[in-house]
C-alpha cells in the first residue's frame, strides 16, 4: 500500500484580453499582433493539454518491493500503466505472494499521517473505499479481464487489466495468477481532473 504523489508539475497560462466584444477588421499594422496573440492562444490550449511527467509510486514495504509508474500524453489519450512488483525473498516467498494476491485496487483517499507516539494502526483502513466516482455496481461488474474497461469502477486495476499486458520483458513466475506485472494500457484511468487517481493510495488485496 502507498500513496500516489503527483511530482511537481509547472503550467503556463496565456490569456488574451479585448476591449471590445465586436471584432474590427485588422489593418496592416494590427496583422503581427493578432498573429502573436493566435499563437499564444494555441500555445495555452497545447500547455494545458499536456501532462508531460509520470506518476510513480516506489513501493519497499511488508516484503513487497519495486515501483508502478503511469504515464498520460494528454487527458485524450489512454494512460499507459508499468507494473513491477515482487517479493523481497526466495523463490518460495515470490510464489505464495503470487497465489495469495487478489486484486489491485486504487482507493478513494491516501492513507491517514501517524505519528510516532500515536497507536498503530493498519493504513490501508484509513483510505475509505474503491475509487468508484461513476457509482460502477459492483455486483453486476464481469470477472477481472472479461469485460470492457468502462465496465469498472476507475480504481478497479484489476477489472481492467487483467490479462491484458502488452509488454513482455516482465516475467511472469505463475501463469494464470492474479498479479499484476508488465506494461497495460487503460482508456479510464485518468491523471487529471476530477476523477484523477493521483494523490490517492494503491491497496493490494490478498
Amino acid at each position: 500500500m502507498t500513496t500516489l504523489k503527483k511530482e511537481e508539475e509547472i503550467i503556463k497560462w496565456f490569456s488574451v484580453s479585448s476591449d471590445s466584444d465586436e471584432e474590427e477588421e485588422p489593418t496592416r499594422e494590427d496583422k503581427p499582433k493578432k498573429m502573436i496573440e493566435s499563437n499564444r492562444e494555441k500555445r495555452a490550449l497545447r500547455d494545458r493539454t499536456k501532462i508531460k511527467k509520470p506518476e510513480r509510486v516506489i513501493i519497499n514495504l511488508r516484503g513487497i518491493k519495486g515501483q508502478v509508474t503511469a504515464i498520460q500524453e494528454t487527458p485524450f489519450n489512454p494512460t499507459w500503466v508499468n507494473i513491477s512488483l515482487t517479493t523481497i525473498k526466495d523463490l518460495e516467498v515470490r510464489l505464495r505472494y503470487a497465489t495469495k494476491v487478489a486484486s489491485y485496487r486504487i482507493h478513494e483517499l491516501p492513507p491517514k499521517h501517524v505519528k510516532n507516539d500515536e497507536v498503530t494502526v493498519n493504513p490501508c483502513l484509513t483510505t475509505k473505499k474503491l475509487f468508484n466516482p461513476l457509482n460502477i455496481d459492483e455486483k453486476t461488474i464481469p470477472p477481472p479481464g472479461l469485460g470492457t474497461q468502462d465496465q469498472y469502477a476507475v480504481g478497479d486495476l484489476s477489472g481492467k487489466l487483467q490479462d491484458r499486458k502488452e509488454g513482455s520483458y516482465h516475467n511472469n513466475i505463475l501463469p494464470g495468477s492474479a498479479t499484476l506485472n508488465g506494461i497495460y494500457w487503460d482508456t479510464y484511468l485518468p491523471l487529471s481532473g476530477i476523477h484523477s487517481i493521483v494523490h490517492r493510495s494503491l491497496i493490494l488485496y490478498k
